[in-house]
């Protein structure tokens, strides 16, 4: 294939890529036949400000140089156009039938302003946990003893910020220390629901219990 026809294929995917998201997303095809003046097609060029026949980037530059060095695909990395908005792009090496780099095809997205209504969405979603409040005290009532066990264990990862899939034993030993403090074992059935909970063995959390009963006596005689 002719190199003007490997760029027009480019050309028209550009323009697609471009009317898909219109102002949001910059796409540029680059001819490095002429790295000063190496944009030969660029479709909603407001969001960086460029032009047809503006000059390479440096990472256009780069690929030339150090080709062994940078993959011919690069993508979602962090870019910012020339009013120090961020962007999201990712760029490829356009090559020729024999493997010869001849260009690259770039895209930029614009995310400024999905930042911002992200920051609209944490700040209607932000809340903290309150050791006086429960997790589901609206509706507290007619729950097993299992099913409170469990909600004070979900209050106490919660508030330690843990994730129950990433439980270490010292943190599981936490939770039984926090349990017991509680009262949670005077339940029926607690040892097997705790245990079952933090996918320890009966005999493990024995162990555990008795550890935070020796802690607990250390810090009333102190």
């Amino acid at each position: 294939m002719k190199t003007n026809k490997i760029f027009e294929r480019y050309v028209q995917i550009a323009n697609l890529f471009g009317q898909l998201f219109q102002n949001v997303l910059e796409v540029v095809v680059h001819d490095f036949k002429d790295l000063d003046h190496s944009i030969i097609h660029i479709v909603n060029g407001q969001i960086s400000g460029r032009k047809i026949g503006d000059s390479a980037s440096e990472l256009g530059i780069r690929r030339l140089l150090e080709q062994e060095g940078i993959p011919d695909a690069l993508v979602n990395y962090i870019n910012q156009n020339n009013r120090g908005k961020k962007l999201k792009s990712a760029s490829m090496a356009i090559r020729d039938d024999k493997g010869k780099m001849i260009g690259a095809f770039c895209c930029n997205f614009d995310v400024s302003q999905f930042e911002q209504f992200q920051r609209f969405l944490e700040f209607f979603t932000a809340c903290e946990p309150n050791t006086m409040v429960g997790l589901h005290d609206i509706n507290e009532t007619n729950r097993t003893n299992e099913e409170e066990i469990e909600e004070d264990i979900k209050t106490y990862l919660v508030q330690s910020g843990l994730i129950s899939n990433q439980l270490t034993y010292k943190d599981k030993q936490a939770i039984v220390d926090h349990l017991y403090r509680q009262g949670c074992f005077k339940k029926r059935g607690a040892i097997s629901s705790i245990a079952n909970s933090l996918q320890l063995t009966r005999q493990c959390i024995y162990k555990y219990l008795e550890l935070a009963k020796n802690r607990l006596n250390k810090l009333r005689k102190a």
